[in-house]
């Protein structure tokens, strides 16, 4: 018997409604359970902690049920001025009262191996070096805003504290995304030679004969644009075996250089160039029309971050807790890359896999096979309104700007009339302990607000949320000036 239209329109109506009673049942629950958030600051007192006490309760539950050894903060936007600060009060409280020990964030694992020598060292930098150190060793998404600074200044007084108690179970800092980013590829290239010319220096002077010359026709600003746009299809092939022989050289050393921290970051380095170069590669197939496209999805960097998160959850430092401890690691990223499901996003997009699920199958995975639970507790981050760094990217040209209205049937809404109906303008859901008439929304795909594009994602690929009810642009404070809107 044929299917009719009608049939097709009373099924459509019976499942619209059922998800809009779902929604009524989550907001329900929502704003009974909402957890408020009193403070959006770190302090350097016990204030923080006793202000935010139910919130810090509920987190801290929550995420040792979970048997954490990933947390996940999610950034809603980046450089926002109320998410970063409350990003580092939870990070304080990770770090003191539940033994987290290392803190990443989406920025380049080779070059944050300056942060971390300079947290792990606790040597006084000159202005010349300090200068060096934030435009080099942490990407501007953090480095030019004082609230980013302010983290990493914080984990260094953190480190003099244990210090002076006998300890050595320092807090350390690792980027996680590709080495040189969209920028400069010189940098990094220039760390990881140093390591080879001094251990293996008939490898370096044949590697970098051949590789130095791509490096200038990459240059140091512009990497991206330069691979795309100069370097032929015989150089980019070129630059990708190179980055291939380097890996496989390096991976060749293990065995006999396991546990060599230099060699270990040297190695995880060349790495992380290597799938720079994969990410160069996969995005300009996806931003061609061609239907013949080589990659489902943008995923190059998803692959790099996953990657550089389980190396570090494996690396063993002299500075860190016994090597039969679990190792606790809290990571800062877009949630673009913190969500846990594939879905098609757009046409550069394509169908994504994000660095948060790789991350959850592979600790699964991980759990399973040597039988002790480790998974990840993932927080995402909503904001109703306020200000945003535009163009942010570009230092020159940043002005401040009105972020811009979300979709009406977007989780913002949602959000928004959970904070209306409760009468809380900050809160955190663990809304994975919803009742279960509220999941069949919790379950279905809806919009995110970036502030210049929306991403879809379900709400329980992140175990779960904060609400932000107005938030701010952070504080520059790289000495560039800017315009408001």
């Amino acid at each position: 018997m044929p299917v009719t239209r009608s049939a097709v329109a009373g099924a459509d109506n019976d499942t619209n409604q059922l998800l809009s009673a779902s929604r009524q049942a989550f907001i329900d629950w929502a704003v009974e359970n909402a957890i408020p958030i009193e403070r959006l600051t770190p302090t350097e007192h016990s204030d923080n902690t006793i202000h935010n006490a139910a919130f810090f309760q509920s987190l801290s539950g929550a995420i040792q049920s979970s048997s954490a050894s990933v947390v996940m903060l999610s950034e809603g936007f980046h450089n926002c001025r109320e998410m970063m600060t409350l990003h580092h009060a939870v990070i304080e409280y990770l770090v003191n009262k539940l033994g987290f020990t290392v803190v990443a964030s989406e920025s380049g694992l080779p070059e944050s191996r300056a942060i971390s020598n300079f947290l792990q060292n606790l040597r006084k930098l000159s202005c010349d070096e300090e200068d060096e150190l934030w435009a080099k060793g942490l990407n501007k998404m953090y480095s030019a805003w004082a609230e980013g600074r302010d983290l990493i200044e914080w984990m260094v007084v953190c480190n003099v504290a244990q210090l002076m108690r006998g300890r050595d179970n320092f807090v350390d800092y690792c980027g996680l995304d590709i080495g040189g980013f969209y920028s400069d590829w010189t940098h990094p290239i220039s760390m990881i030679q140093r390591y080879i010319k001094q251990h293996f220096p008939q490898f370096e002077r044949n590697w970098s004969q051949q590789i130095n010359p791509l490096l200038y026709a990459l240059g140091t600003s512009k990497a991206h644009y330069n691979y795309q746009h100069v370097l032929t299809a015989t150089e980019k092939n070129k630059l990708a075996l190179l980055l291939d022989e380097l890996v496989n050289m390096m991976s060749s050393k293990r065995d006999e250089l396991e546990g060599d921290l230099d060699f270990e970051w040297t190695r995880q380095s060349a790495i992380s160039m290597q799938l720079a170069e994969n990410y160069y590669r996969n995005y300009e197939h996806m931003s061609t029309d061609d239907i013949t496209k080589k990659y489902a999805g943008l995923n190059g960097r998803e692959i790099a971050m996953a990657n550089n998160i389980l190396w570090r959850l494996k690396l063993d430092c002299s500075t860190e807790r016994s090597r039969n401890e679990q190792k606790k690691m809290i990571v800062i990223n877009h949630v673009i890359h913190t969500k846990t499901a594939t879905q098609y996003q757009d046409e550069i997009w394509g169908h994504f896999v994000p660095m948060g699920q790789m991350v959850k199958q592979m600790l699964d995975a991980k759990s399973a096979k040597e039988g002790n639970k480790q998974t990840v507790f993932n927080i995402g981050m909503i904001y109703g309104g306020g200000t945003f760094w535009d163009k942010w990217q570009r230092p020159n040209e940043r002005t401040v700007a009105t972020i811009p209205p979300p979709k009406d049937d977007g989780l913002e809404a949602t959000m928004k009339e959970v904070s209306e109906k409760s009468g809380i303008k900050n809160f955190f859901l663990h809304w994975e302990t919803a009742p279960s008439d509220a999941f069949v929304y919790l379950h279905s795909v809806t919009t995110i607000r970036e502030n210049d594009y929306f991403i879809r994602a379900f709400p329980l690929e992140w175990n779960g949320c904060i609400y932000l009810d107005h938030v701010t642009h952070a504080t520059p404070d790289d000495g560039v000036k800017y315009r408001m809107n």
